[in-house]
């Protein structure tokens, strides 16, 4: 009977080790896949035994607040086929007694032995499932392009099947005027309010992290907006300055770059991960391919 049980599962996204659990765990603390923990964890395969007077294993020593918080006593690792799947944190015994026997703890090596199996088989479960919903979301916004679809629509349907894979609370469509060098919101979208006053309002292409974007071709994911545009001089324009993680990723149809999709969140706490940059990538691809089909439709329109 330990006195608190903790269990670190990867997050899908960020990659980080985050306490999982119902009712939700009383902490909020994470470990880095870098961490030292997982990299230990990872590579023994016993429980590691925090007992009262003996030396932590160096690779622990930086991580020696964070597990007094968490009072852990035994730290076990749910090892997968290629990678660590998590890792079980518990505290000392219930009784005031600081330390666990001998069976204790080859009952506790035996019982994460056979959670690790477990954890690793509904890991997969949820991999699959999750790109099974890429593809999904891949498909609708290829379909477009087939289909004769308004352009302010297209640029909902945008937003809607990216919001399906990444929390996109605020989003932003940013298209370029090529003729006049300029760059322009087609579609704002902040704390999921959508914002047409603050469409069609030109900048000219200069440092900011859309211009260099577009200048170059290239997706972008910075852990701090205001930040990241304070480095280059360049003004937030009609942006919330307290949007923290970004990324975007440019609109390319063909030999040329017709904007840039973006999304950001105001959470502290939320990253962006290199796999999602990708996936955020892929999605930009298809609705180049569809924005340019829609623009050129409109024209032909008018």
């Amino acid at each position: 009977m330990p006195s608190n049980i903790f269990v670190f599962l990867p997050n899908i996204e960020t990659k980080e080790y985050r306490a999982y659990g119902d009712p939700k765990p009383d902490t909020d603390l994470y470990f880095p896949a870098d961490s030292g923990v997982i990299k230990l964890l990872r590579d023994t395969g016993e429980p590691i035994y925090l007992a009262q007077g003996q030396p932590w294993p160096e690779a622990l020593r930086t991580e020696r607040v964070r597990f007094a918080l968490l009072q852990s006593t035994i730290l076990a690792g749910l090892p997968g086929q290629d990678s660590l799947n998590g890792f079980v944190s518990i505290g000392p015994p219930r009784s005031g007694r600081r330390e666990y026997n001998f069976e204790e703890l080859r009952f506790i090596a035996s019982l994460t032995s056979q959670m690790a199996v477990a954890v690793e088989r509904t890991q997969v479960i949820a991999s699959l499932r999750r790109r099974v919903s890429e593809l999904d979301v891949l498909s609708k916004v290829s379909q477009a392009v087939n289909f004769t679809i308004e352009f302010d629509a297209l640029l909902e349907l945008i937003s809607a099947q990216t919001n399906k894979l990444i929390e996109a609370s605020y989003f932003y469509i940013v298209l370029r005027d090529q003729v006049a060098s300029q760059l322009y919101f087609a579609f704002f979208v902040e704390d999921d309010v959508r914002y047409a006053e603050k469409e069609d309002k030109r900048w000219a292409i200069g440092r900011d992290l859309y211009s260099e974007i577009v200048t170059g071709s290239k997706a972008m994911r910075v852990e701090n907006y205001a930040q990241a545009m304070a480095q280059r001089n360049a003004p937030i324009l009609h942006m919330s300055e307290d949007v923290k993680a970004w990324m975007g990723v440019p609109l390319i149809a063909g030999p040329r770059v017709l904007g840039v999709i973006a999304l950001g969140t105001v959470d502290p706490t939320q990253t962006y991960s290199e796999d999602q940059l990708k996936i955020f990538g892929d999605i930009g691809a298809l609705a180049a391919t569809s924005l340019d089909k829609a623009r050129l439709f409109a024209e032909t329109e008018v």
